[in-house]
């Protein structure tokens, strides 16, 4: 009964989407509509956002569940790793491909644009974490 695939897959990838489906859903009181309509907008938009923060912001709101995902959130941890990225000394960089790294782990075997969205997200919110705990650490 537990860990057989259920609907041809295994129970910790199911809990996994349920649970990411979840945290989409339950957006902060401050989350915002997607201002534009086509990728090509979205992927524009990022790139002219001020901040980490704000890409991240759009990023969330106008994430696609698709494959398209990837390359807005490629944007916004090249946005967000200029925050940081050359403050980290070596194990701290290992720490932060490690978590990067992580993304992926849960749904290794599953090669759906909706899993490759995912793992791209995760990865966008580890290096927008980053970029937010080295600005806190800035303005100490």
């Amino acid at each position: 009964m537990f860990g057989r695939p259920l609907l041809g897959i295994s129970l910790g990838t199911f809990l996994g989407i349920c649970i990411w489906l979840l945290a989409s859903a339950a957006a902060p009181a401050l989350a915002m509509d997607c201002p534009v309509s086509g990728f090509d907008e979205v992927g524009d938009r990022v790139t002219e956002a001020p901040t980490c923060d704000a890409a991240m912001q759009l990023l969330m709101a106008c994430q696609m569940g698709s494959s398209a995902d990837v390359a807005v959130s490629l944007i916004v941890i090249e946005k967000c790793e200029g925050d940081f990225i050359s403050s980290l000394n070596g194990h701290a960089r290992r720490g932060y491909e490690r978590k990067v790294g992580a993304c992926g782990k849960n749904f290794s075997g599953e090669g759906g644009t909706l899993f490759q969205s995912i793992r791209a997200i995760c990865a966008a919110q580890v290096a927008h974490d980053y970029a937010l705990r080295a600005d806190k650490a800035k303005k100490r």
